[in-house]
Parts: C-alpha cells; sequence; structure tokens
C-alpha cells in the first residue's frame, strides 16, 4: 500500500481504487490506511468514502532511505509490482500446462483473457499491451510475446 501509493507522488486515491490497483481486498487497505495513517505515513483524506495520499516529506525520506542520496528522477516503478509478477507468472505457467503445450489456438485464447485482465496495469505504467482485435486466432500470440518480453526489459529497468 505504501509503495503503491508513494509511487502516485501525493495524489490520493480511494481504498477500492487502492484495492483493485494492488490486489487486496478494501477493507485491508483501509485498515492498513489507517495504520499507516496513525505512524504519519499517510494522511487518510475524510471524503466519502475515504481517501490516502502519502506525506510528502516522509515519502521523500523513505525514498533516501531505500535509494540513498541520489536524486531519482522519478517514482520507482514498482507500485504496480504485484500485478506485473502476478501477469508474468500467469503466463510462465503456461509452458507447463498440458492443454496449452502445442495449441497456438488455446494459448491464443488464454493472451486475450491476458489482456482483459492486465491492459489497464500495464497502461498505467506506461506499457501497451498489444490489442487483439487486428490479430485472428493464433496471430495473437507473436505480438504477445514480444509484449511478454518487453514486460522483462522494463522489469530489468527498474530496478
Amino acid at each position: 500500500l505504501l509503495a503503491y501509493l508513494i509511487c502516485l507522488r501525493g495524489e490520493s486515491r480511494s481504498a477500492t481504487e487502492i484495492a483493485r490497483a494492488i490486489g487486496y481486498t478494501d477493507k485491508t487497505v483501509r485498515i492498513a490506511g489507517r495504520d499507516l495513517a496513525y505512524g504519519g505515513f499517510v494522511e487518510e483524506i475524510d471524503d466519502h468514502p475515504s481517501r490516502y495520499a502519502t506525506v510528502p516529506d516522509v515519502a521523500q525520506s523513505l525514498l533516501v532511505l531505500m535509494y540513498g542520496r541520489r536524486k531519482q528522477a522519478a517514482a520507482p516503478g514498482w507500485c504496480y509490482l504485484a500485478q506485473v509478477l502476478s501477469f508474468l507468472l500467469g503466463v510462465a505457467g503456461w509452458g507447463t500446462n498440458p492443454e496449452l503445450i502445442g495449441n497456438a489456438y488455446l494459448a491464443s485464447s488464454r493472451a486475450r483473457d491476458m489482456f482483459e485482465k492486465y491492459e489497464g496495469t500495464f497502461r498505467a505504467i506506461g506499457l501497451r499491451m498489444p490489442r487483439p482485435e487486428p490479430y485472428p486466432g493464433a496471430d495473437y500470440l507473436a505480438p504477445f510475446q514480444e509484449f511478454v518480453a518487453e514486460v522483462g526489459s522494463w522489469l530489468d529497468a527498474t530496478g
């Protein structure tokens, strides 16, 4: 939760928006948000629904502790790391799934499902998943595989 909020650079988000982004329940986010607010790491904005944002000085101090004194050009790209890793683990599982091995059409169908599930995450971090519509049947696998390689490069660059 804190990593996600740091990456938003002071913008507030509701518990529901945060839960959707980091893969937790609304209730868990609210409990953690209140604990972090009590500790002075984030502020809880008393809108309805409650919204959470980092306290700017605290966020900067945490980044200095984590990355040393070097200047960060931007917040680190790990606020969506859980979703990115979930995506990669899902794709990696295809190699051991007997239904998908040798069945390009079914693998392409799974890739389309992955597009539906993760496209918003990748759009938020600046990576564009190829849309499946222009690629009939198994033709979607080639651009999807290129995108998976791009995600790997993004992870390397993010550190």
